[in-house]
């Protein structure tokens, strides 16, 4: 879990200009989008509005400014569940202090293990929950099983290292696979942009095992299927397509600099394998994914500073014997994640050839809300006897 950081008085006074630059930003893409190339131009008016403001806002504050700002993933979800009580939410506190925020409950029928985004500085926004809600509205609309999204809160830059946030990432998916009834072919792991990256290094643990991580849980069959949206897989910037979008991504190539070098870790993690750079790595570091995930959907978008280092990355998997790649990059769209690119996905997890099939039936109601509690409650009280630690949750 991270701590909103307190900010100097400097620091406090810096945002105001930041704030006029951002408005002034704001008025010149508006401007600018009747005289650019089409192909300049994002997929709409809005997305291009929308873009320059991220753009700026990440130019002109620090990475504290940013942190003070948004919050943390806790208080993020905590406002998101307040203004959304349609949505059945709960958290729960795993090993090494990991929070999971559920839309659902692990009793559903398939469960959405998700990593968020923000480059380890940034909490996930309103919309990266919006994205998720939805995501599991459509599957149980297109006909599917009671889904559940677990979304886990990881400690960010510079409270804590990546090694750590790798340990956060084992311990939930071990919190996930110790309720009954729960295999790995029920879960889908997910992640986008630097959550899809601490993905790949849970994935290379589960491999690997490198000593100075955990163990990583024992599995008995291979996962649901594995979501990497928009992943970063390369500590470097030199990509043609970061000179190509850094005027028309949501970050430029200069903050994308700045915020890799604040991820940097000095320990044997970062120095050992390619845990840090999953574009780089050979075949052989993969060797033997397949029993643990076969099914694979990898999106960029075509004005992403990323695209090219994620095209590069899915190009070496698709040579990996028993992985089915589904790859998307989204014309005139910077890094995204939205109701569109959420279309992709549910159809991609309705119909890849593991046949997840689901049976026809609406989001879990109050019946439905109260038998998964009464059996939430049970699972607690056993795995707090049998490991000595507690699982706290609101609402």
């Amino acid at each position: 879990m991270t701590q909103n950081p307190t900010l100097t008085l400097q620091e406090k006074l810096a945002v105001v200009p930041a704030m006029l630059a951002v408005l002034m930003a704001t008025l010149y893409a508006a401007i600018q989008w009747h005289f650019i190339d089409d192909f300049e131009r994002a997929a709409s008016f809005d997305r291009h509005i929308r873009n320059a403001i991220h753009r700026q806002l990440t130019t002109s504050l620090n990475v504290r400014q940013l942190q003070f700002i948004l919050g943390t993933t806790k208080a993020t979800f905590e406002k998101w569940v307040k203004a959304n009580p349609e949505a059945y939410c709960e958290t729960d506190v795993a090993h090494e202090g990991t929070y999971i925020h559920w839309l659902g409950g692990p009793y559903a029928g398939k469960i959405i293990f998700h990593i968020h985004g923000g480059d380890n500085i940034l909490p996930p926004s309103a919309g990266h929950l919006a994205y998720l809600l939805n995501l599991r509205e459509a599957i149980c609309e297109a006909g599917g099983d009671t889904i559940a999204v677990a979304v886990v809160e990881y400690a960010s830059v510079p409270h804590k290292s990546y090694q750590t946030r790798l340990r956060e990432a084992n311990a939930a998916l071990e919190e996930l696979l110790s309720y009954e009834g729960i295999e790995p072919s029920k879960i889908i792991l997910s992640g986008d942009s630097a959550g899809a990256h601490i993905l790949l290094g849970l994935l290379s643990q589960l491999l690997q095992s490198h000593p100075d991580l955990p163990a990583p849980p024992l599995l008995r069959n291979t996962f649901g299927g594995l979501l990497l949206i928009s992943p970063r897989v390369s500590s470097s910037t030199s990509a043609g397509s970061f000179a190509q979008n850094s005027h028309r991504d949501v970050i430029t190539r200069e903050t994308v600099t700045r915020w890799f070098s604040a991820c940097q870790d000095s320990n044997s993690l970062a120095q050992d394998g390619y845990y840090m750079d999953p574009a780089d790595a050979p075949a052989s570091w993969w060797n033997g994914l397949s029993a643990v995930v076969s099914e694979v959907f990898i999106s960029a978008g075509e004005h992403e500073c990323m695209r090219d280092d994620i095209l590069r990355f899915a190009e070496s998997w698709e040579t990996l014997p028993g992985i089915q790649i589904r790859l998307v990059i989204e014309e005139k769209e910077a890094w995204m994640l939205d109701r569109h690119e959420s279309s992709w996905v549910w159809e991609w997890i309705l119909l890849n050839p593991l046949e997840l099939t689901f049976s026809v039936e609406a989001a879990p109601g109050a019946a439905d809300r109260e038998r998964g509690g009464g059996r939430r409650r049970a699972e607690r009280k056993k795995r707090k006897e049998k490991r000595g630690r507690g699982v706290r949750g609101f609402l």
